[in-house]
């Protein structure tokens, strides 16, 4: 690969066309923290740039450029000019090499880099560059390139990591309104990966059994989970909303789990005995779990539960 120089370039010379872009799936809204940045303390890494017969391109840096010409309103950026015409596979490693010196890539980041990589590169070199660069099944195309499918609001919450990776699979598994109606919730209340997941797999099951969509679900269930209101108590809704999803999801499961705990609570246990039932009373058996303080007391005790079980045999 060509060396790279730095040089100042007048802002105008430079387009920023976005074509070697991973953040074209997502807004163009540079964000609180970063505009304070720049007014703060200016532009700190120069702007990574290709030399083309009409100025210069943008490699890596658009939202950079941008806050030079209009948070700073300067007339000229330092760059990195790449030399010498780089091959395709060494340019795609700078820019993700240039991109992990702000944070680790996000999922879209990375949805875009395999997508430049299967869209440019023979399937070898994409395999042998991904592996390399995105550490191995980080980096494969199959998983991660249908995620820049979801909406764009979808993408971008993706990208920050308000929503997780796995999340983001399962609403691809859902229709576009239904999805939207998912991220407005998550966008008001702001539910972890994990109660993300549960809510989805919950609905999943309620519009199942009623046979409508996910809109119809919380447009006439819980409007106010996804209406433009803010919420007074997230966390608090949160809670709640997963109570209700739990008990309309599964009424059978809840009403068994009922009468199970109101027939142990009858045996009058001591206190270092309980009873689990089978995963979704599944089977009809039940295990009873008792605790001894020490391997030494376990072991004395077992001789006796040994012999009895032995003479029920008999």
């Amino acid at each position: 690969m060509g060396s790279l120089r730095l040089q100042n370039i007048p802002t105008k010379a430079v387009s920023d066309g976005g074509r070697w872009s991973l953040h074209q799936d997502l807004d163009r809204d540079p964000g609180g923290d970063f505009v304070e940045s720049v007014k703060r303390f200016g532009i700190i890494r120069p702007v990574l740039v290709q030399e083309g017969n009409d100025g210069y391109e943008v490699v890596c840096g658009i939202k950079r450029l941008r806050a030079a010409r209009e948070i700073l309103d300067q007339p000229a950026i330092d760059c990195l000019v790449i030399n010498n015409g780089p091959e395709i596979s060494d340019l795609l490693r700078l820019i993700i090499e240039d991109q992990k010196l702000s944070s680790p890539l996000s999922p879209i980041e990375k949805a875009r880099c395999c997508l430049l990589c299967r869209q440019l590169l023979d399937a070898k070199s994409c395999h042998r560059l991904l592996s390399s660069a995105l550490a191995g099944n980080q980096g494969n195309p199959d998983r991660l390139i249908p995620l820049l499918g979801l909406e764009q609001p979808i993408r971008s919450d993706i990208h920050r990591g308000a929503i997780s990776e796995q999340t983001a699979r399962e609403l691809l598994s859902l229709k576009a309104p239904d999805r939207l109606v998912l991220h407005r919730l998550f966008r008001k209340l702001s539910p972890n990966h994990n109660k993300q997941r549960r809510i989805i797999e919950m609905s999943h099951i309620i519009a199942a059994q009623k046979e409508f969509s996910f809109v119809e679900l919380f447009s006439t269930s819980y409007p106010e989970y996804i209406d433009d209101r803010p919420a007074d108590n997230p966390p608090q809704m949160i809670h709640n909303l997963l109570q209700d999803l739990g008990r309309r999801s599964a009424p059978m499961s809840t009403e068994a789990e009922k009468r199970f705990s109101e027939r142990i609570a009858a045996l009058d246990l001591p206190p270092y005995c309980s009873v689990s039932h089978s995963k979704g009373f599944e089977q009809d058996n039940v295990t009873l779990n008792v605790h001894f303080s020490t391997f030494e007391a376990f072991d004395l005790k077992w001789q006796e539960i040994k012999r009895y079980f032995s003479d029920d045999k008999a």
